[in-house]
């Protein structure tokens, strides 16, 4: 995610708009809507070139989501700042609104793999381990294994917390026949399909486990992305033991 304050500003006229305008980045960066990201650039180059002119066209007339509600409130906020530059003569503004803009086009949606990473292979398998034949696809950001067979794992390697809950996730993008993984888990396959969505487990002890996937047995096609793995919170009212959580069925044991 973004944070604001790494975009420099030089008027102070201008924090609600880049604010806005990172919100509306990191939403589609939360989503990985790559669609919403295009309407998003769309709009920011418009007011990059409206800011050129020192004047914005009327932003209701410029949205491009079709929906109306990615650009339409960061566009009032533009149109709003350059009528303040033109009659203050503010030159800081307009400097700042293209700051902004630049910083911001072209911003690549990277998937938060949590502990994984490179979790969304934006960067190949850079950070992974694996056997068999899982292959980066490129540009397609993902892993494919074309012959699946159940020694061929993806996995990374992570020192688990006792007593936490932690969450395992992957998504099947495609497959053929027979093709498709499961979830290993504290380096046992769970036999947990991952189209299953959600993999919870609670760590037995603190130690070193390799987490991932292992491909199915039937020789199919399997294509996967969007690996995560995170560790559940507990609230602040968990009952622990010795220092550590307590837990039951997956779930935090909490206290009035």
């Amino acid at each position: 995610m973004i944070d604001p304050n790494s975009i420099p500003i030089l008027s102070q006229a201008s924090y609600g708009f880049r604010s806005t305008a990172v919100q509306l980045v990191n939403r589609a960066q939360a989503a990985q809507d790559d669609v919403q990201k295009a309407f998003i650039d769309v709009d920011l180059e418009q007011m990059k070139l409206d800011s050129a002119a020192g004047n914005a066209t009327e932003p209701e007339f410029l949205v491009s989501d079709p929906t109306g509600h990615t650009g339409i409130h960061l566009r009032w906020q533009a149109w709003d700042l350059l009528q303040q530059a033109r009659n203050s003569d503010t030159p800081d503004i307009i400097t700042d609104i293209n700051t902004i803009c630049d910083a911001l086009l072209g911003t690549e949606l990277v998937f938060d793999g949590g502990m994984f990473v490179n979790g969304g292979f934006e960067d190949a398998l850079n950070g992974w381990l694996l056997t068999g034949d899982w292959t980066a696809r490129i540009p397609e950001e993902d892993v494919i294994n074309l012959v699946c067979a159940n020694t061929e794992l993806l996995y990374q390697n992570f020192t688990l917390d006792a007593g936490y809950i932690y969450q395992l996730q992957a998504e099947l993008k495609g497959s053929t026949a027979g093709g498709g993984a499961t979830f290993i888990s504290l380096d046992v396959d769970t036999g947990v399909d991952i189209t299953t969505g959600v993999y919870e487990f609670t760590s037995p002890n603190t130690a070193g486990y390799s987490m991932g996937i292992l491909a199915n047995a039937s020789g199919g096609e399997a294509i996967v992305d969007n690996m995560r793995l995170v560790r559940v919170e507990p609230p602040a009212n968990v009952v622990t033991y010795l220092g550590e959580p307590v837990t039951y069925n997956t779930e935090y044991v909490t206290y009035d």
